[in-house]
């Protein structure tokens, strides 16, 4: 039973680790993609059509959705 908590605790800290990097690259991009959308105006719609997909896991990142939604709407 102890070794089935241990487990489950390490499984969390890899899948937490694992979170992190995936959100530093994303959050990267996501920079990257704000820049070029003050850039080529017409390409919003492109580029939203990705936000939402990435929306899903955005959620687990709580803080960071409010930085998003600002960028979002200074971007309409």
């Amino acid at each position: 039973m102890g070794s089935k908590c241990l487990d489950r605790d390490q499984s969390v800290r890899d899948w937490d680790q694992s979170v992190r990097d995936w959100d530093q690259s994303v959050w990267t991009e996501i920079r990257v993609l704000g820049t070029e959308i003050r850039v080529f105006g017409t390409e919003i719609c492109v580029l939203e059509t990705e936000i939402i997909v990435l929306g899903t896991d955005i959620r687990v990142f709580g803080t960071e959705i409010r930085m998003l939604e600002t960028e979002i709407l200074s971007l309409d």
